[in-house]
């Protein structure tokens, strides 16, 4: 699951969200493209998605052992702790 930074200036705002991320995932895990499927509502958080999405490593989708490549939808929820 990528790890998004959480914007200081949201933060601040007291904004919260859910990014849904639509990632096409390569044969060795990496992102080779991602597209904002729902925003947050906000510019902010949507980019943090993207940036951490963009950023991680996926385990690749396994056919007959053999790694293939794969889309997938990312939910990236950001909650502030209270």
């Amino acid at each position: 699951q990528p790890k998004p930074v959480y914007p200081a200036f949201s933060k601040r705002a007291g904004e919260t969200g859910k990014v849904m991320l639509r990632v096409l995932v390569d044969v060795n895990g990496r992102p080779k493209e991602v597209k904002l499927e729902k925003s947050s509502g906000s510019d902010r958080l949507d980019k943090a998605a993207i940036d951490a999405a963009r950023n991680a490593l996926f385990s690749p989708l396994m056919e007959n052992g053999e790694p293939q490549e794969a889309q997938a939808i990312v939910p990236i929820v950001f909650e502030l702790e209270n």
